[in-house]
This record gives C-alpha cells, structure tokens and sequence, in this order.
C-alpha cells in the first residue's frame, strides 16, 4: 500500500461521507441567510463578545447540549478525568488514527502511538484515576489491535 493508498477503515468512511457525484454546493443566498439569521439571534449577546472572550461552538458542546441538557451544564463546572471518559478518549483516539494513518497499518504501531497519549493522561490524571488508566491500558492495548484487523 502507499502513502496515497487508503486503508479499509478510510474506504468506508469515504463511501460512507463522501461527495455524491451528482452533488452541487448549497447555494450562497442559503449561506448568507443562515449567516443572517445567526447574527441577528446573537445582537443581544453582541456586545459581551470580543476577540479574547469569542462565541465557541463545538462538535462536542453541540452534542451534549442535545443529548442531556442537565448533564451538559453539570459538565461545565469543571472537568474531572474519571475511568469512563479515559474510556471514551482511547477509543476516539483509535478511531482518529484508523482514519488518519498513512500506509500499511501494523496494529502494534498504532496501539503504541495510541498508549503514547493514554501515557500523557496517566500523567494529568488524579492518582487513583490513573491506577483505573494504567488497568484500562493492559485491558485496551489487545483489543486496539483487533479494531485495526479490519
């Protein structure tokens, strides 16, 4: 495989997500319209916003507020790591690199750069957080490789 090759996993996605062939751009009056309608929906808000305090809208914040609005403002008080979401950025992080590598996958090689940021969060975790990650790793670093089998 080469570099321009794409995996299996980067197939499927782009079968799954890409362009139709027949596709045609959404039109400019639609875009401008939409931009409208947000401007005037944030006036009120307009003048609290400048460049160092910006409005930020995330793919993340977006699916929280959506999916629990409770547990979304509950989670803006402060982040603390827990064994479930070390859970969730190993995974997001296996996915990331299924998508984004370049080349053969060896499953070792990418269950290694995987363990390498699980090894940043056991040093930003709290203590017995990181015990819970460092179980989490032996537990995750086999079925990593059988995510990359595919």
């Amino acid at each position: 495989m080469s570099e321009t090759e794409l995996n299996a996993m980067q197939q499927a996605v782009l079968e799954a997500l890409g362009k139709e062939p027949d596709w045609v751009p959404i039109p400019r009056e639609v875009i401008e319209g939409i931009r409208t309608q947000l401007h005037d929906g944030l006036a009120d808000i307009a003048p609290r916003l400048t460049p160092e305090n910006a409005l930020w809208v995330s793919k993340h914040k977006l699916t929280t507020v959506h999916g629990c609005e409770a547990n979304h403002l509950a989670g803006l008080t402060g982040f603390e790591w827990t064994l479930g979401n070390v859970k969730g950025t190993v995974l997001h992080k296996a996915v990331e690199l299924g998508l984004n590598w370049r080349g053969v996958i060896v499953p070792a090689d990418v269950v290694m750069t995987n363990a390498k940021a699980l090894d940043h969060l056991l040093t930003t975790c709290p203590q017995e957080t990181a015990r819970n990650c460092e179980v989490l790793q032996s537990i995750c670093t086999p079925s990593l490789t059988s995510v990359f089998h595919h």
